[in-house]
């Protein structure tokens, strides 16, 4: 393929028009393109009359004007794809593993944008209406819902922009990046709510039917590549792993002994002292006064006083990896403030252990970087021989370039090792730098 035109769509998202050469083949949706050595994912592939296509890959930039196709050739998990889908969704999938088939019958995923037209048995549903999708094709899909008995409603009247909110599910304690413009109607349920924008969910699963419905099929778009920031990848796997037999809902909610008058929400693998902690600061923020506090139990009661509110004694509890709030009012708006308060605590908890682990990894790849530069410094300064100084250089590429964040010293090492002799001033230079990038990465 040969490049004829190049344009920005996104920061990442660059578009390409080629000309196909005789005998190669048209690329789906989710292949890559090699470019100086990098594979590039194409996000979309559309024919432009003869022997021309209109490509969108995820790169800044395509350097070269000749570009090969690589095939993908996934093999994480059969989908069958009902309706249409954008073809950035097709990509996302198929760059995880998960390989998009045309015969149901061989599915274990089904993602349907309509209501599906048949009962697949043996598969597990995803219900994701399109990114542009009308008042009308979700009204057929609430019906579906309705018919299966399966308590999860779109809310037409009150469709939601992310207007840079990330979504955010505590299940996982994943943060889900979204485009600014992306149009989605929220959900009411009596099922399992697993993804949240603020205190409006925007995905549930129903155990009885296997069946998981999402605001829109924007959750199933690697965004967090496409736009920077996120678990979206993260996220997206753990949808399609994400199974919860009947039988084992009735016997917690049997142990848990949860009121129906109150908000329980999963808070993961975090610490219970921190999250009840944390909580409370997060409640004290909004003029909770904390009139009853027990460390043994986990266990605290809050007056609250919130907007035109009168003053509501709130109930609050953590245990079993659950956040457990019951106010003494009931009334679906203070429910939804009290879901959104705790969410933000656990989502706040959940980032503040990434950076923890991310400054954690830039530690240990700095240390190993300044160690192998200091040992190729001694190997210049005893003049050892070229294969042992560039077996040495190339060890140093292979850990800088295991982090994004350290690539593009990699890419000066490597640029330095192929135009020849790498002498003390380079080295230096790269201990400088090394120094000077890993304390701005953890400012």
């Amino acid at each position: 393929m040969i490049i004829k035109q190049k344009w920005k769509i996104l920061n990442r998202v660059t578009g390409l028009l080629v000309s196909l050469e005789s005998g190669e083949e048209i690329p789906r949706s989710g292949d890559f393109i090699e470019d100086e050595n990098r594979a590039i994912l194409i996000l979309s592939s559309k024919i432009q009359g003869k022997n021309f296509l209109k490509l969108e890959v995820l790169a800044e930039d395509i350097k070269n004007e000749r570009i090969n196709l690589i095939r993908n050739r996934p093999q994480s998990g059969k989908i069958f794809i009902e309706g249409r889908l954008h073809p950035w969704t097709i990509a996302s999938l198929r760059y995880l593993g998960f390989d998009v088939i045309d015969n149901p019958s061989e599915a274990e995923f089904i993602i349907s944008s309509q209501p599906p037209s048949k009962n697949y048995e043996d598969a597990k549903i995803i219900i994701a209406p399109t990114i542009n999708a009308s008042g009308q094709s979700i009204s057929l899909i609430n019906n579906f819902l309705k018919e299966r008995l399966i308590r999860i409603k779109f809310l037409l009247g009150k469709p939601l922009k992310p207007e840079r909110k990330n979504a955010f599910s505590p299940l996982i304690g994943a943060t889900i990046k979204l485009p600014e413009n992306v149009v989605m109607y929220p959900l009411i349920t009596g099922e399992i709510p697993i993804c949240y924008i603020d205190s409006e969910i925007i995905a549930a699963y129903s155990p009885e039917s296997n069946l998981l419905v999402l605001s829109s099929e924007a959750l199933l778009i690697i965004y967090d590549e496409i736009l920077g920031g996120g678990d979206n990848k993260e996220f997206i796997k753990w949808l399609f792993r994400f199974k919860i037999e009947p039988k084992e809902i009735e016997e917690r909610t049997i142990e848990r002994d949860f009121s129906l008058s109150e908000i329980v929400i999963s808070y993961s693998d975090l610490d219970a002292v921190d999250v009840f902690n944390h909580l409370l600061y997060k409640v004290s923020l909004y003029g909770g006064i904390i009139r009853r506090k027990m460390l043994q139990s986990l266990e605290a009661e809050v007056d609250l006083m919130l907007g035109s509110f009168e003053q509501t004694k709130v109930f609050i509890k953590v245990k079993g990896g659950y956040v457990i709030l019951k106010p003494e009012k009931e009334d679906a708006i203070l429910y939804g403030i009290l879901r959104s308060i705790a969410m933000d605590a656990i989502r706040e908890l959940h980032e503040r252990r990434r950076r923890k682990e991310r400054i954690k990894r830039i530690f240990e790849i700095a240390f190993d970087l300044q160690l192998s530069l200091l040992t190729l410094k001694d190997a210049i300064e005893a003049e050892l021989g070229h294969d042992i100084i560039e077996e040495q250089v190339n060890k140093i590429i292979r850990i800088a370039i295991s982090d994004e964040n350290f690539r593009k010293l990699a890419e000066e090492i490597k640029q330095s090792l192929n135009q020849g002799k790498i002498t003390l001033l380079d080295v230096n230079n790269w201990l400088e730098e090394l120094r000077k990038l890993s304390l701005s990465l953890i400012e």
